[in-house]
Parts: structure tokens; sequence; C-alpha cells
């Protein structure tokens, strides 16, 4: 039973009690005020209570409400002057419906374009026999919406509140705690061969995106927040930078044992202090005076050493990638003792010395290609689903229209990024689902009219729902039909007598809409995982040659945003791509492939664009001849990988420029070397130097290695699949 208890997911619980009593009290005052379709009641608390915090409630009901409004203005005027003629009137509600979806992809008001097609679909819908209504529905709808926005805002914020600030500063101290144990392990690099640092924090860059929502979210809930954030922000990017950094002493290996026993206790020392760091972080403490003091005496004596070290005949005779590897663990050890203490200094010092820098926009200023091909599909999909509904009348009509909007709009942002591949298979098992429903509610229809009853279902089905919503962390296309299928229930309300042909029209309205969106979804622009990695396997390579000049810091922070994410979705992408096209060992290969790319990412972040700003003026034409080699070669290196990718083929062997642009760069460190021993040039600038350049040399090592793991795929063989 124990057990059983801590497999529970008590945020979930929270999540599905909130959607709960939502509900009810949503129904309640629907009944109470008589409104005509307590549906859209149910409907907004259960949409709006997919958000997760007060802050992001309150946005999104803010977004609602002026979508429905604009959205039910346009359904009115539309429908009421133009219906009658439908050369006028199709066109306009394609536009209307295509660019609401299209618009959701940007980072402007989203939601607020979504309701707008939603409404506008609804008010056409319902007023398409009689025009003359539009007007009626249209403030029904605005009345239901309110009643909706008003009931979620207010549990949200009295039933388990969950606020967006709390969130966020238990994340930072969550992530402190883990990058606490990941130094230790990270450390060790220094001396051993392999550790599990990789496997801890392979997805640790995402919780900057999780952190950026908490912030955007967390403004809108407290002031004093809101004035902090400048700070705030600086803090998710040390937290993400300290991540990078401590995996990429992974991506280099452990020094020599001449170099090693000279070193080896210091470097153990830094580490236990930076874990101790870390940690007094975690817990809001300032770091103690003892702790810096100690930590410049272990510098001191390092940076002597390795002043040492250079007069040792034995070291010099070492390849000079050998001194690059110290000094990239010495390097990678300085960057963490700084950031750590700059992490210190902004917990102590004010907040208005830390403007916010960009946006906290995490996705494009306009729709990307992806989405306008959606909000085409959607257009065309609601203007079929309208001539069927005037030709045909098919029962159910509007909850036909409503599923073509939704399930066309949704569908393909599932979170498990199977998107539209599995769409007929879904629909062939909820149609059975809806037959097996709608027979059940033909055979207790005395108890539908029963609100005990009715309370019953709705709040047992909408804690599951919350629930489940919660453990799949996004909207999912079961979920999509679990949605849909509350809200025909309610729609049943006890007002009145339920009829046979009520419940037939709920079964041919959620049947017949996915029916149509389906073959939309399926034979315009699909969303398939395949589709999915190839574009982004590409996305991911062209954002990195376009930071290869200034560094990914260069790049919007949504574009930064979409490449830390990138990896996660390719992994399940992956998953779902798995059987007869793809078999095990290839989707193993595929996985090794996204790892090693990711990896490269990681290493770009911390060494491009920052060589030349430290060259001494001594190194610059030696210094500025060298990097551009070495960057046109990942030009063209990530240019071919990309390439082959969106084009389903083998890249083109790389070998010979990848071993050619190796030697370069070895014989640029050579000469780097010699002329930091001639000059006997300071530590403070010497191990950036060779730091620096081993992270370049280790990126380069990366685009070698995925060029060969991209050729031994086999791309031809499902990344064109597109069967249903």
């Amino acid at each position: 039973m124990a057990r059983q208890l801590e497999a529970v997911d008590r945020e979930g619980v929270a999540h599905g009690l909130q959607m709960a009593v939502s509900v009810v009290v949503a129904l309640f005052f629907a009944l109470v005020l008589r409104l005509e379709y307590p549906t859209w009641a149910v409907f907004t608390v259960l949409m709006l209570s997919m958000a997760r915090y007060v802050g992001a409630v309150q946005e999104k009901a803010a977004f609602r409400l002026i979508g429905t409004i604009v959205g039910g203005v346009l359904g009115y005027l539309a429908t009421s002057s133009l219906q009658q003629t439908p050369f006028l009137y199709l066109p306009i509600t394609f536009v209307v419906v295509a660019f609401s979806v299209a618009m959701f992809g940007q980072s402007r008001a989203p939601y607020a374009f979504f309701l707008v097609g939603m409404t506008y679909v609804v008010v056409a819908s319902d007023s398409l026999g009689d025009p003359s209504s539009a007007s009626h529905y249209s403030l029904l709808r605005i009345e239901e919406v309110g009643l909706g926005v008003i009931v979620s805002m207010v549990v949200q914020v009295l039933v388990f509140p969950r606020f967006a600030n709390d969130g966020f500063a238990g994340l930072i101290r969550s992530s402190l705690a883990e990058l606490a144990d990941a130094v230790d392990l990270g450390i060790r690099h220094f001396s051993e061969q392999k550790t599990e640092t990789n496997g801890i924090l392979r997805d640790f860059p995402s919780k900057s995106t999780q952190m950026r929502v908490l912030l955007r979210f967390g403004a809108m809930e407290s002031k004093s927040f809101r004035q902090d954030i400048g700070r705030h922000a600086q803090k998710v990017d040390l937290i993400a930078r300290a991540a990078a950094l401590i995996l990429s002493f992974a991506r280099h290996e452990p020094v020599q044992e001449a170099i090693r026993c000279r070193l080896n206790g210091h470097v153990e020392e830094i580490g236990h202090l930076l874990r101790e760091g870390f940690l007094a972080l975690e817990d809001g403490k300032s770091l103690p005076a003892e702790w810096v003091a100690r930590l410049a005496e272990i510098w001191a004596v390092l940076d002597a050493l390795v002043i040492e070290m250079r007069a040792d005949p034995e070291l010099q005779k070492l390849p000079p990638f050998e001194s690059g590897i110290m000094s990239a663990h010495l390097l990678i050890l300085r960057e963490l003792c700084d950031l750590v203490k700059e992490f210190d200094a902004l917990n102590n010092s004010s907040s208005k010395n830390y403007p916010l820098s960009e946006r906290l926009a995490l996705a494009p200023a306009w729709p990307s290609t992806p989405w306008i091909q959606r909000g085409i599909r959607a257009g065309a999909a609601i203007v079929t689903g309208l001539i069927l509904e005037d030709w045909l009348n098919p029962p159910g009509s509007a909850m036909m229209m409503l599923s073509i909007y939704v399930f066309t709009s949704l569908n393909a942002i599932s979170p498990d990024e199977s998107g539209d591949r599995p769409a007929f298979r879904q629909l062939i098992v909820f149609t059975f689902v809806m037959a097996l429903a709608s027979l059940l509610l033909i055979l207790a229809t005395p108890l539908l009219a029963s609100y005990s009853v009715q309370n019953t279902v709705m709040v047992t089905w909408a804690f599951l729902f919350g629930y489940w919503f919660h453990r799949a962390g996004g909207t999912t296309v079961p979920l999509l039909y679990c949605f849909m299928l509350l809200a025909c229930v309610v729609s049943l309300n006890a007002q009145k007598p339920v009829s046979f042909e009520a419940i037939v029209g709920m079964f041919f309205g959620l049947v017949n809409g996915p029916i149509i969106a389906c073959i939309a979804q399926r034979l315009m622009w699909p969303s398939l995982p395949q589709n999915n990695l190839r574009l982004g396997v590409k996305k991911y390579l062209d954002s990195m040659q376009e930071a290869v000049h200034d560094g990914m810091c260069s790049l919007p922070l949504w574009r930064r945003t979409e490449t830390i994410l990138f990896p996660a979705k390719a992994r399940l992408a992956i998953a779902a791509m798995r059987g007869p096209t793809c078999p095990p060992d290839e989707a193993r290969r595929l996985e090794e492939f996204i790892l090693t790319i990711q990896e490269m990412a990681w290493e770009f972040s911390l060494c491009l664009g920052r060589l030349h700003p430290i060259l001494p003026p001594e190194f610059l034409e030696k210094g500025n001849a060298s990097i551009a080699r070495a960057k046109e070669t990942f030009r063209r290196g990530l240019a071919e990988i990309a390439d082959s990718f969106a084009a389903a083929r083998q890249p083109a062997d790389f070998t010979a420029e990848m071993e050619s642009a190796l030697r370069d760069w070895d014989e640029w460190m050579a000469w780097l070397r010699h002329q930091i021993l001639a000059n006997q040039t300071s530590t403070e600038i010497s191990i950036p130097l060779m730091g620096i350049s081993a992270r370049i040399r280790s990126t380069l090592q990366l685009l070698g290695r995925s060029n060969a793991e991209a050729r031994a795929l086999s791309l031809r063989d499902y990344l064109g699949d597109i069967s249903l």
C-alpha cells in the first residue's frame, strides 16, 4: 500500500482536483443562471485549468476572453451578412481560420488568436441554418466563456494554487543541488576516462526553458518578482552555463600522468569547494569569506605549478594538444569558480543593477512555415465541414465543426512527437469507444436527468482527465478525444430531457469531425515523427552554422530555445518511428547521432566567438587565419549533414577534410604553446588561450564523429516514409 501511495503523482492529484472543482462550480452557476449552453462554461474551465500556474491562468483567461469577443463579432458579421453568398463567405472563413491557427504558433498573444478561430467556427456552425441568429450565439458564447474565465481564476487561486514564482525558486534550488552532485563527477574526468556526468545532465539544458516559462508567469503574479526579473534571468543563464561547463569535462581526455600527479590534489580540492559553493547557494546563503580565501590560495598554487611545469623538459615533449587538455580542464574549473561567485553577487545585489536584456519570448515573432501550413490545413478542413453541413445537414454538426478545428490545430503538437501518424488508427479506436459510450448513455438516459449523477460523473471524469494531463506533460491525441467526449456529455445537460436524437448527434459529431480532420491531417503536410526529425536536424545544424561567427548568444532567445529542446524531441520522434523501416539497431544509431550533435552544440556554446577577443596583438595574424579556416570547416561540415537529412541521403565523406582541419589546428596549438613559453605569458592569458583552443579541437572531433555516424544511417529507408 505504501508503495502504491508513493507511485501516485501528488501534483497530478492536485491538478485533477482543481479541474474537478472548476467543472462542478462552472456547471452549477451555468445551470443557476439558466445559460443555454453550459458546455461552453465547462469547456472554458477545462482549457484554462490546463495552465498549471496562477499567472498562466490569468494570461490564458485574458486571451480567451479577448479572442472569444473578437471571434464572436467576426462570426456574427460574416455569417449574418454573407452566409447566402458562399463565394465570399467561404473564402473569408478560410482566411479567418487559417490566420488564427497560424498565429497560434507565434509569441504575441497566441491563445487569443486560437480562440478567435474557434469562436468564429462555433458561431458560423450554430447559425448556418439561420444567419439571423448569429448575434444570439455570439452573445451566448461570450457570456458562457466569461463565466468559465471567472470560475477558473477563482478556483486556481483557492484550490491547491501553484505559483510560478514559487516554482521558479524551487527549480533554481533543485538545479543548484544537481550541479553540486554533478561537479563531483565532472572533476573525475581530470584523471578518469569515463564517469556518469552525461547521464545526470543530458537533458539539463532544457530546464533553462522551463525556468524562462516560469519567469514569464511569475512576473504576472507578483510585482516584486516582476521588478527582480532581470536578476532572475541572469540566474537562469548562469545555471545553464554551469551545466554546459560540467558536461564539457567529459569531452576532453584525462590529463597525462606526469601532469596529473602534480595537480590532481589541488583540482580535487577545487571540486570540493565548488560543491560546497553550489550547496550554499541552494540554501540561499552567501559564500563564506573563508571559502573565497581558500579558493584564491589554491588558484595561486595552481598558477605557480603551471609556470613551474613549463620549464620541465619532459613535459615540453608532450604533444601540444596535451597542454590544451590540461588548460581546458583548468579553464572549466576557473569559469565554474567565477560563475559561483557571480551567482553569489547576484543574490546580494540590487535588482536595479540587472535590467532584463531581452524579451522572454520562447516562440518566433511570426509563425513558422509549419504553422502556416497547419493554418491552411485547418482552413481547408473547416470550409469542407461547412459545405458538408449545409449540404447534408448531418446530426451533431456543431460538435463536428468544433472537432475539426481542435484536431487540425492541436493534433500535430502532441508531446510524444507522434503527430498525425496514428490519426486513422486512433480514429478507428475512438469510433468504437464512442459507440460504446453512446450505447451506455442510451441505456442510462433516465439517470441523465439527475443532477447528483451528472455531478458525480463530471467530478470523476474531470479529476481523471486532470491527473492524466499532468502525467502526460501535454495534450496528447487520446486526451483530446477524452476532452471532446467530456464536453459532449456536459452538453446533455439536466435542464431538459435528453433525447435519443441528442445522443446520436453527439456520436456522429464526434466521429464525422475527426474523419474530416484525419483526412486533412494525412493529405496536407502531415506532421510525422520522421518529418519532424528530418526538419529538426536541419534547423538544429543551421542554427549552429549561423552562430559560428559570434556564438550561440547571437541568436534570438526563441532560436536558442528550439536548439535546447530539439534533442529531447528528437529522441521522442525516434521512439515513435520504430518499426519495420526503422528497426532497433537503426534507432540506436540515430540516438547516438543525436547525442553527438547535442554534445557538439554544447561545446559550440563554450568556444565559438571567444578565442579572437582574447588573442594578444602578437598572436592576431596567425590566430585569425587559423580561426577562419576552422570556421569554414564547421560551416561546410554542418551544411553537408543538414542537407543530407533534408534530402534523406547519406552525407559526403568528410574524413579527409576533418583530418586536415585537425592537423591545421594542432599546428596552431603547437605554435601557440611555443609563443606562450617564449613570451612567458601569464596563466591568466595562457590558460584561456589554450583551453578555448582545446575546446575548438574537441568540437572539430565531434563534427567528424557526427559525419561518420550520419554516414552509417539508412536515411532513405524511413525519413521519406509517409505511409498511412
